[in-house]
């Protein structure tokens, strides 16, 4: 079983490196390498935010997309240590073992870059959207569209209908929000009645499950789908979230 408690790995292990900053390319690449194979979503989650590899958390979508990168060429290479980690359990005991103390001294994502990059999923993390839904975040999936549009769907695992999607207009942003409320109020859309929200970004309304937000000309939103409870509640904290961010 690949399963592991918070106890076995919450303080990481006293004789491995001291930070992320501490382990070599090599170390990093073996460490990823085994969580991948370790078949635990949690372990794997937690190994990539102490190695500061976690998108959106403290790492960027576009840093992380060049170590995956770099370490589908290192596992080309190093076949032979994928294929010592062929068990969940050697894989869970490596991760446990190599894994950088909780706390790493990572940086946190620069204020205005994800509107630099037009990301999405760096506007809001994984652990953020899990704290505020009470929905495990297991997978993201960054899209851009034409126009100046992004959106990031975070889900707890790869198909799951369960799910947060956060859908950005990053220019035009007090016209994009007037359409959405005018199709509200035409009952074009299936939520229903609109109730204007204070003390979020300059602009925000409530729709059932739906969320809208607009901060300069930034408009932004946010979607619970199969969540259960008060999902408005759920919406506005990601959202004052997110608007911390652009």
């Amino acid at each position: 079983m690949c399963g592991v408690s918070g106890r076995l790995w919450n303080k990481g292990n006293t004789n491995g490196p001291v930070s992320a900053s501490a382990m070599s390319d090599d170390d990093k690449h073996k460490l990823f390498q085994a969580a991948a194979q370790c078949g635990d979503t949690g372990l794997r989650l937690e190994a990539l935010k102490r190695m500061c590899l976690s998108p959106g958390e403290n790492a960027s979508r576009g840093d992380f997309e060049k170590f995956v990168q770099a370490h589908t060429a290192w596992a080309a290479k190093n076949v032979l240590f994928v294929m010592s980690m062929s068990s969940q359990e050697k894989a869970r005991d490596y991760v446990v073992q190599h894994m950088p103390p909780a706390g790493a001294d990572c940086p946190a994502p620069m204020r205005g870059s994800a509107a630099a990059q037009q990301d999405a999923c760096a506007l809001v993390t994984t652990s953020e959207v899990a704290e505020a839904t009470g929905m495990p975040v297991g997978y993201t999936n960054l899209v851009k569209y034409m126009g100046g549009q992004s959106e990031c769907d975070y889900r707890p695992s790869k198909g799951s209908l369960r799910g947060v999607i956060v859908l950005v207009n990053w220019q035009g942003g007090a016209a994009a929000l007037k359409k959405t409320l005018d199709e509200e109020e035409a009952g074009t859309t299936k939520e229903g009645t609109v109730f204007k929200v204070e003390g979020v970004g300059d602009e925000a309304y409530a729709a059932g499950a739906s969320f809208y937000v607009r901060k300069g000309d930034a408009f932004v939103t946010i979607q619970l789908v199969g969540s259960p409870g008060n999902a408005g509640a759920k919406a506005k904290a990601l959202a004052q979230k997110i608007v911390e961010r652009l």
